[in-house]
Order: C-alpha cells, then structure tokens, then sequence
C-alpha cells in the first residue's frame, strides 16, 4: 500500500516528545511499516498560545528536530513533494508566524517549506480564519501573491468563506491550481472548517487537488465517525472532482481522537478497504492514496520550472 498524505502535524510533536521510530505518535517508523511508497507533507502549526514572532523563531527549531529525526529513521525531507526525493515536505499552517514582516517569507522558504496553509484560527495579519467573516489582510494578499509567483501550493483549509475567495482568485491570475490539504465537504458535515460545493467547483475548474481529513468533528457532525464515514466524503468528492482531483490529508498528530477504527497511520488500510466494499475501483483507490497528490505536486515543480525562465 502506497500512501501520499496532504497533511499531519508531526514536526511540533516529535520537537516536544522526541523522535518518531516507536512511540504513541500517530506517525512512527513502526506504524508505517506497512507502507510502500510514502509521501507527507508534514506541517509546522505555530502553539495557539505563543506570539508570532516567537512562533518564527519556534519553527526552525522544528525544523531541525524534526530533519535529525527523519534522518535518524531512515527518512529524508526534501521541499519539491517529488515521491522520488524524500519521504516529508515541511509546510506551515497558520503563517502568523511571519508577523507582518515580508523578509520572514524568504526566510521560511530557504528552509524547505514547500506549501502554505495561510490560516487556522482567528484573525492575524494573514487575514480571517474559517471562524470569522473576515477576509486577507493587505499584507496576507501580498504573501499569498508572492507565493504564488513563486509557484509555491497556497492551501485554503483553514481560510473563511472571504479569505478562501481572495486566495482563489490570486491563485487563478497567477496560473497556481488550488488546493485544500485537509478539507471535508460541507454538504455532509456543516462544519465552517469544511468546503462548500462553490469552493468545490472553483478547485475542480482550476484543476486543483483536496485531501479528506480524519478530524472526527469534521467527518459528522456527533465527532465519532469510522472509516465509512470518511469514505463517504471521499466519494462525495470523487463524484463533483472526478477521480483525479482527491487525496488524503488525514491531520495526524493534529487530532485528538481519529476515526473508531483508523487510530494512526498503521491503520489507514481499513480505509482503503472500506472504499472497495462501497464500490471504488482499485485504480480510483490507488489515485486517491498515492498517485493524485503525485500528479499535483509534478504540475507544480514544472510551473516552477516556467516560473524560473
């Protein structure tokens, strides 16, 4: 089994806990033994009680905690998504951290962040969180734009109704196909975390990839899904996407309970096989666990690549 995920929080656990070989992690070298090809996008979310300028300064400490660790398990971090170039991808959810200061950006840059989630909670000075009415700030305008003329993944989970519209749309002048790494259908669960079908159809026209999540509040509304129940928003996207645009993004470590029968990544089998018996074929299967969010990020390094001449 293969197994390219959009989004976990990893990094700030391994920092806190030490590194991910054995242990209670939802993301060890032990429980993904069962993984064939792996890929994640492994995200540093700044501590919700720390200020943003120590939050900056807190992720290179990450970042190089969690680089030893990767290393001291057999895994390498590389910043292009390229399954045939390492196993993680540092990301930044909730990008606070740059405080208002445009120099931050090249600076995170530099260290391998190889995508965006803008926001999580809240108003910053990126803009309106999915808890607010808000929209971006002047200055979250000016990051997502030059993150995007530098063809780096600007991620709308998280993002309000207004701010997810002005990331599209900045997005869409660039030329950079959206994405949600950890995002549910909201058609299923009425969470404000969770896409509406007009975010929907926005992604899927500009050929842009959403990975489903197994955040328990986000998959029903009572918070104690099973694997049916993520397949079931996995299905509902397959039908508005079609079977290229899905993933994973299944927010280990960021969650404080999973699905009944997914507990970590040791389990994320039970998902595949849950789809099956529901009538997805193997291939569309394959897609959504591996070759999808590959297809993504090759589209990406080769707008780099453009982006460059």
């Amino acid at each position: 089994m293969d197994l390219f995920d959009l989004h976990c929080d990893t990094p700030l656990e391994v920092f806190m806990r030490g590194g991910f070989l054995t242990g209670d992690l939802h993301v060890t070298k032990e429980k993904l033994s069962g993984v064939g090809r792996y890929r994640q996008l492994a995200a540093f979310c700044c501590p919700h009680d720390l200020g943003d300028a120590d939050g900056f300064r807190l992720f290179f400490r990450v970042a190089e905690t969690f680089g030893k660790a990767a290393a001291e398990a057999g895994y390498t971090v590389s910043p292009d998504g390229d399954p045939e170039n390492g196993n993680f991808t540092l990301t930044v959810e909730d990008a606070r951290i740059l405080d208002g200061d445009p120099r931050n950006l090249d600076a995170l840059l530099s260290a391998g962040v190889g995508l965006v989630t803008p926001l999580w909670g809240g108003t910053t000075c990126i803009g309106g969180a999915h808890d607010t009415d808000g929209g971006l700030t002047p200055f979250g305008k000016d990051a997502v734009r030059e993150l995007a003329r530098r063809g780096i993944p600007v991620d709308v989970s998280h993002a309000s109704v207004k701010s997810a519209d002005g990331i599209f749309g900045i997005l869409a002048d660039a030329g950079v196909p959206p994405i949600a790494t950890h995002s549910n259908a909201y058609a299923l669960c009425r969470h404000s975390r969770n896409l509406r079908d007009e975010q929907i159809k926005i992604i899927r026209e500009a050929g842009g990839l959403v990975g489903v999540s197994l955040c328990p509040h986000h998959l029903t509304e009572d918070g104690a899904p099973n694997s049916e129940d993520a397949a079931r928003h996995i299905i509902y996207y397959l039908e508005r996407l079609g079977p290229r645009g899905v993933a994973l993004g299944c927010d280990f470590d960021g969650i404080g309970s999973t699905p009944s029968d997914i507990k970590n990544v040791s389990e994320i089998g039970n998902l595949r096989k849950t789809l099956t018996a529901l009538g997805v074929g193997e291939e569309t299967v394959n897609a959504v666990f591996f070759e999808n969010a590959a297809e993504y990020f090759a589209k990406i390094r080769k707008l780099k690549g453009s982006k460059k001449r």
